[in-house]
């Protein structure tokens, strides 16, 4: 059984706006709060007669609609003031804590770009652990798949429901034991 880590200074899910979520981390930031917003890459069109030419990459939230932020007591700008904060992730009107495993998997995953799209979150398998891989070092989610070798792990951010797919070797690859 996993104890519930602190709020004071804990990671929390702030729900937002679809399309908001960059403003809401702006204006977070501004105020001094730590903010997580996971990004990946999509290409667009712009209108034109030739739209071949007109491809660009823009930068979208992983998971539409959530940021993460560093909770803090009495602050004198509170989340929910941000501007498309549709609300904090609560249990029974306390903020719910995000394991800080979950958020530093999610960093490096992100950082690697070698991820396949975002899923929903399943407790498919075992509880693994990356080791000895390079980037992917320390990520931990749940065993997916085992195939030549390979092994697909999901690794997220339970509350949100939400995840990220990444296939490492089988060799890289230890069970949690809690």
């Amino acid at each position: 059984m996993q104890t519930k880590a602190p709020l004071r200074n804990g990671w929390v899910a702030v729900q937002t706006r679809i399309w908001h979520e960059k403003k809401v981390a702006e204006q977070l930031c501004i105020n001094k709060y730590e903010c997580f917003l996971p990004l990946c890459y999509k290409e667009a069109c712009r209108t034109g007669l030739d739209l071949q030419l007109n491809k660009h990459q823009i930068t979208v939230p992983m998971f539409p609609g959530y940021l993460f932020c560093r909770y803090r007591e009495s602050p004198i700008f509170h989340i929910r003031q941000a501007s498309g904060v549709i609300k904090v992730l609560c249990f029974k009107g306390i903020p719910e804590v995000i394991p800080e495993e979950e958020i530093e998997s999610i960093r490096k995953i992100v950082a690697s770009r070698l991820f396949t799209k975002p899923c929903e979150y399943l407790k498919i398998g075992l509880k693994v652990r990356v080791c000895n891989s390079g980037i992917f070092d320390g990520v931990e989610g749940y065993l997916m798949a085992v195939k030549k070798n390979k092994c697909k792990i999901a690794s997220g951010i339970s509350l949100i429901g939400k995840a990220l797919t990444i296939t490492v070797d089988d060799i890289n690859v230890r069970q949690i034991t809690d």
